[in-house]
């Protein structure tokens, strides 16, 4: 999926009539008569008040439209932050509206909710990158986003990814993508880059979950590979965590996970995951830690 990488918006061309109908303020919640508008305002995204229309928008991450949803807010949103078209206020009462998202329908294996999660992530990991580049939020900031985020994907049981009417969905690789952003921000402890990998190991043991075919395994590589690359985490606390992370718990060994659909789903998203990570961090100087990632590796059947 696109959600991680910066997308570089077409826009139309620009006429008076376009731009006059593009400043009305639409409403998220009245889609279907709406729904014009807001793709003039993804047109002309380039000339608009941002600060004007941010907010409304930000409420069209909730949508179960995929074009409105995907296509115009989250990137029409991105654009803005990352052309640094948007106001410290708006963005951070952007932050403000989606905190409580993460936490709606926590649990469920699927649902309305579903949206609303996955997208706050998404536009979340922005706001901190965004925050890292300014640095505007304070350390009591992040510690909430931290705690937030952490729940949410403990939590979390919709696996789905791309889904054939909804569109992209994701809420494991959105939910990797904000734990990511936040084990880079400088105001992020190494307590907290503890709890971002314990968040992370829960999902990819637990036992409900299928097995992850979306391209799941790089996105949840990438914030564990910034935190074995933070200097300030223990070299044994990053051990621990690989070894385990590779038990074969709750088993006696992996060739019993050949007997069950669960097993196989364990075992393929632990290898998956595993690869992922030897990639990603490739260039680490640590031998130790990439031997140990290796023998990991090597006791997968």
């Amino acid at each position: 999926m696109k959600a991680l990488y910066y997308i570089a918006l077409i826009f139309s061309i620009v006429t008076p009539a376009s731009l006059a109908k593009a400043d009305e303020q639409p409403r998220c919640t009245d889609n279907d008569q709406t729904i014009d508008l807001w793709r003039e305002i993804r047109a002309n995204a380039k000339q608009l008040d941002a600060n004007k229309h941010a907010l409304a928008l930000t409420s069209c991450l909730a949508s179960p439209n995929p074009e409105l949803r995907d296509q115009i807010a989250y990137e029409v949103l991105t654009y803005w932050l990352r052309q640094d078209k948007l106001d410290p206020e708006v963005i951070y009462n952007i932050k403000e509206q989606l905190l409580p998202w993460l936490n709606l329908g926590a649990g469920e294996p699927g649902g309305p909710h579903s949206f609303a999660r996955a997208f706050a992530a998404l536009i979340l990991s922005e706001l901190v990158r965004d925050d890292r580049r300014h640095t505007r939020w304070q350390g009591g900031d992040i510690d909430e986003l931290i705690t937030l985020a952490t729940n949410m994907f403990r939590a979390e049981r919709d696996y789905r990814g791309l889904d054939p009417e909804y569109g992209w969905i994701h809420t494991i690789a959105h939910g990797s993508d904000l734990l990511w952003r936040l084990s880079l921000h400088p105001k992020t402890l190494v307590a907290q880059q503890g709890e971002i990998l314990e968040a992370i190991s829960s999902q990819l043991s637990n036992l409900t979950a299928p097995a992850f075919v979306f391209n799941e395994a790089d996105r949840l590589a990438r914030p564990v590979a910034s935190i074995f690359f933070n200097t300030e985490v223990k070299p044994d606390d990053k051990i621990n965590w690989i070894e385990s992370l590779a038990k074969p718990a709750p088993w006696d060994s992996w060739n019993t996970a050949f007997a069950s659909v669960q097993g196989m789903a364990r075992l393929h998203n632990t290898k998956h995951f595993l690869r992922a990570l030897n990639a990603a961090i490739i260039e680490y100087d640590n031998d130790e830690i990439k031997q140990t990632l290796n023998e990991a590796l090597t006791q997968l059947p």
